[in-house]
């Protein structure tokens, strides 16, 4: 249902081939809270209208702007201003509280 919203066939559009799993942006450990992945939280706060947690999805949404930014959500057969990105946002938002210098 997610990728329908963004115009895709969840039976025909969407395999296994399209998940990818990427370990560079899980931070120096659990439920720390890194430089680069602080500034995606509040980028996506400000821009998105969003609100993510430090633990997980500040991290996802570092990596996924990182690929991004550097060209790396690319797919062959398309240029990149007709390349769907989806991300899903999986909650945690309660967690801000113990973060007091996220702003």
């Amino acid at each position: 249902m997610a990728g329908e919203l963004i115009g895709l066939d969840g039976e025909r559009d969407i395999g296994v081939d399209d998940v990818r799993l990427d370990d560079r942006f899980v931070g120096t450990a659990y439920g720390v809270l890194d430089g680069k992945s602080k500034e995606a939280l509040e980028n996506m706060a400000r821009t998105e209208g969003m609100v993510l947690d430090p633990v997980y999805t500040a991290k996802v949404a570092r990596g996924m702007m990182h690929w991004v930014n550097e060209g790396e959500v690319t797919d062959s057969a398309k240029p990149l201003d007709q390349v769907n990105v989806l991300f899903i946002h999986t909650g945690g938002q309660a967690a801000l509280g113990a973060y007091a210098d996220v702003q």
